[in-house]
């Protein structure tokens, strides 16, 4: 996750960077911060795949204690 981070700061306004950061941080259990870039990169480009994405992000937090 830490080329994407350092992908994401270097272009912050290039959605797909901020898309597989906001995968990554999912997939490597941290939902929160996921939603934060998927929703940032979402604000620039619509994306199905990110929107999903966003879904699963948001459905983890909920489970969440």
């Amino acid at each position: 996750a830490e080329l994407f981070f350092e992908l994401a700061q270097a272009r912050p306004t290039h959605a797909p960077s901020l898309f597989n950061l906001g995968r990554n941080l999912l997939f490597g259990g941290r939902p929160s911060e996921a939603a934060l870039y998927l929703r940032r990169g979402l604000g620039l480009r619509d994306d199905a795949g990110a929107r999903a994405l966003l879904r699963e992000a948001e459905a983890r937090i909920q489970e969440t204690p």
